[in-house]
């Protein structure tokens, strides 16, 4: 269903349950319905190019392991991620604000391995706890506004490519020893 003029998604969408890939790359889509949430053995969204504002509806799905939401128009990315999520790209986006959702313990996410929130607007991470990351091994903060990193950084074990070029960093956490990036 890419490149095409779809501005809407029917709520029929929902009933298929069993579907696995959805592609919604180049079109006009501003939200994702309600019912996606019934797509319960989805493992790719890929909504690329569209209008979308709000992505936060894929983070419930059980199964979605990638989603790429670049190139929409999300300006808060309430992170809530579901159990198998490992890519998540959202990139090319307004994004001013990256927090976790609240949740009661704090969320953690063992599977989310890549995030992409390069070319956004984001000026500060410092709500942003990157320990609730453990199993992260790409980070690209690329083109932003970003002054300094937090202290959490320093807390992912995993990581092995960080990219962080074209902000406004004026210094680095002292926390940035502990990474133990590989080569």
């Amino acid at each position: 269903m890419s490149f095409n003029m779809i501005t809407e998604l029917p709520e029929e969408i929902g009933r298929l349950v069993t579907l696995e890939r959805l592609i919604l790359i180049g079109n006009q889509l501003v939200r994702l319905p309600e019912e996606c949430r019934n797509l319960v053995n989805l493992q790719l969204l890929d909504c690329r190019r569209n209008n979308i504002s709000d992505i936060s509806i894929a983070y419930a799905l059980p199964k979605l392991q990638t989603l790429y939401a670049d190139h929409n128009s999300v300006h808060a990315l309430h992170l809530s991620i579901g159990p198998s999520l490992s890519v998540l790209d959202a990139s090319h986006n307004d994004i001013t604000f990256l927090k976790f959702a609240p949740s009661s313990p704090p969320q953690i996410s063992h599977t989310l391995t890549l995030l992409d929130v390069s070319y956004a607007k984001l000026s500060s991470l410092d709500a942003f706890d990157f320990s609730q990351l453990p199993a992260l091994h790409t980070l690209k903060l690329d083109h932003n506004e970003l002054c300094m990193l937090p202290d959490s950084l320093g807390e992912l074990s995993h990581l092995i490519h960080l990219s962080c070029c074209d902000n406004k960093l004026v210094s680095l956490p002292s926390t940035i020893g502990l990474l133990h990036v590989e080569r």
